[in-house]
């Protein structure tokens, strides 16, 4: 199984992955994406097309 977090603009308004989450799997980097959608971030869907996802 893969697990793939994002973030949106932390340092704008969305800020850093929530600790309890980050606790949970504290294997995982979240990728900060520019805005919502990881689709249009070029290194988030490079992570999801790596996994095999569409």
């Amino acid at each position: 199984m893969a697990i793939l977090a994002s973030t949106s603009a932390t340092t704008v308004y969305g800020g850093l992955l929530m600790p309890a989450t980050q606790a949970a799997i504290p294997e995982v980097v979240a990728i900060d994406c520019r805005n919502m959608n990881m689709w249009e971030h070029d290194a988030a869907r490079g992570a999801i097309e790596a996994i095999g996802r569409r």
